[in-house]
């Protein structure tokens, strides 16, 4: 499967650089191709240098009209991958992201979208214990957010 991981950023020069590392460390599917596609939403701080410095093979596009639809949006007209991979700049991905995207896909044919559980690292105790929660009560099919283009 060929991904496309695309991080709208508009001012990240504080979070970026964590983001592109923990991709770097992504384990890729078998036969599968990443291309990583940041997009610069009209960044008045050193966003795109440390975005370039943290992974030199992303792909930087410039959107200068602010909004983040406008930037998803962009990132996905550039994309080349199947599966696009939509992250905020601030996002960490575990290791085997990518497999358990693939993992879900291969086993329907039909699956055009998912999405899951996220832990929220910084917003303290009670910000981990209500979303705990929530994922215990309404118990979530997949653990990713992707969508799939259509060929």
């Amino acid at each position: 499967m060929n991904f496309s991981i695309i991080i709208p950023a508009h001012n990240e020069e504080k979070y970026i650089t964590r983001c592109l590392k923990s991709i770097s460390a992504l384990r890729i599917p078998i036969s599968g191709f990443l291309e990583v596609i940041v997009v610069n939403n009209a960044s008045t701080d050193h966003t795109v240098a440390v975005a370039r410095a943290a992974l030199s093979g992303a792909k930087i596009i410039d959107e200068p009209r602010k909004g983040l639809t406008r930037a998803y949006n962009r990132g996905a007209r550039e994309a080349c991958g199947e599966i696009l991979v939509f992250i905020d700049a601030d996002v960490v991905l575990p290791e085997d992201h990518l497999e358990k995207i693939a993992k879900e896909f291969g086993k329907d044919a039909k699956l055009v979208a998912l999405s899951g559980p996220y832990i929220y690292k910084d917003g303290g105790w009670f910000c981990r214990w209500v979303t705990t929660l929530t994922y215990v009560v309404f118990p979530p099919k997949c653990f990713l957010i992707v969508f799939l283009i259509s060929a």
